[in-house]
Parts: C-alpha cells; sequence; structure tokens
C-alpha cells in the first residue's frame, strides 16, 4: 500500500494521540490491489511533531462522532424548548402572585383612607407593618419578572445548531465540534472479544467537553 497526500476532513486536529496528545491529521491511500481508497485518521510520525503510534479507520469514526453530536444536540434542543416553557410558566405565575399583592395593597389602602380597618380587627400599627411587607412582596416579583424576561437568547439558536450539524459545510461542522468539545483522545485498540470482533471504535474514544462555563464564553 502507498501513501497518498494528506486530506483535511472534519476531526483533523480534534482526535488526539493517547501517547503524544499531539492531533491526528485525515490521510488517505489507494490499495493496489482493490484499488479501493482508504481514509484515516493517523499520528504524525516524529519529524512533524507526533509518534505515529496511532491511527484509526475515518469513515467509521466520523460517524460515531456524527451520531454523538446529533444525539448532544437534540438533547440540547429539547432542554432550550423545556427552559422556555419553564420560564414563561414562572412568569406567568409570578404575575398572577403580582396582581394578587397588587389588589391587597389596594383594598388595605382603601379601608385606611376610609377609616374602616376596625372592621377587619386591623390596628394603626398593624397597617404600616401590612403595607411594608406587601411592597416588599410587589418588589421582589417586579425584580423576578424583569430578570426572567431579560434573559439574552442563546447566541446560536439550538434549531440553528441542529440544522448547521446535519446540513452545514465542513466549516460549520468544524465550529460546532470546537465550541462542545477541547478534542477526542483516540485509545489504543481495543482486543476482540469473542461475540465482537469489529475494531470497537466507539471504545476508542474518549471525548473531553466542556463546561457549561466555557461554552458560554
Amino acid at each position: 500500500m502507498r501513501h497518498g497526500t494528506g486530506e483535511q476532513i472534519s476531526l483533523s486536529g480534534i482526535l488526539r494521540c493517547h501517547k503524544c496528545r499531539r492531533g491526528l491529521v485525515g490521510h488517505k491511500y489507494k490499495q493496489r490491489k482493490s484499488g479501493r481508497i482508504v481514509r484515516n485518521y493517523v499520528c504524525p510520525p516524529s519529524d512533524r511533531g507526533g509518534c505515529g503510534g496511532t491511527a484509526i479507520a475515518a469513515p467509521t469514526v466520523d460517524a460515531a462522532v456524527e451520531e454523538a453530536l446529533s444525539a448532544f444536540l437534540c438533547k440540547q434542543l429539547q432542554a432550550s424548548r423545556t427552559g422556555l416553557d419553564q420560564s414563561a410558566g414562572t412568569i406567568t405565575a409570578l404575575r398572577a402572585r403580582l396582581d394578587q399583592n397588587l389588589a391587597r395593597k389596594s383594598e388595605l389602602i382603601h379601608r385606611w383612607s376610609e377609616g374602616s380597618l376596625h372592621e377587619v380587627d386591623l390596628s394603626e400599627e398593624d397597617y404600616f407593618t401590612m403595607l411594608s411587607a406587601l411592597n416588599r412582596k410587589i418588589s421582589s416579583c417586579r425584580d423576578s419578572i424583569a430578570t426572567l424576561e431579560g434573559t439574552p437568547p442563546s447566541p446560536v439558536a439550538p434549531e440553528e445548531l441542529l440544522t448547521n450539524w446535519t446540513a452545514g459545510s465542513l466549516l460549520q461542522k468544524r465550529a460546532i465540534l470546537k465550541r462542545y468539545l477541547h478534542s477526542i483522545t483516540v485509545q489504543p485498540p481495543l482486543p476482540p472479544s469473542e461475540f465482537n470482533r469489529s475494531d470497537l471504535v466507539k471504545e476508542r474514544l474518549a471525548p473531553r467537553w466542556k463546561t457549561s462555563t466555557e461554552i458560554a464564553a
């Protein structure tokens, strides 16, 4: 088999060698007998900063990462929709509580101005104590509503991220990968078991995910 020139494909530089931590690069070569084009990711040789000790089939890795990120972004989308629903429900409840407290305050002030506090067994001292408590509740409700309504949206909507991942260009997909991942370490090949003699590619991949703080930055 003769190696050809390198081909920059989606996971080049994102996959990492477990030995030297160098980014793997995409390569392709043509088999002499079958003429079939084979693609893989390899660690560069020592004269290019790597160790040359790690290689993995590109199509299988690409498919595994495609599946994993699609599932991850679907969960992000669902979580985003759930969060919006919960925020809307919370705002509705806060507005109802605010209206209730405003109505109680209005009724209390009306009784005080009409001199009818005694009809509900309230003294002047009770009036000012209750009025102060209602003012605090009203202020708290308004602050909470303002905070929820003023929450800035995500720079990129989950729907757009999922679309860009499933149907986007190479650059869009790489940008999404780099947004959520530091890297994916490629571990050594696992010995085949009696029941599974495949290359066990998924088990060789160890992603290093970014934290929510790093993603939001």
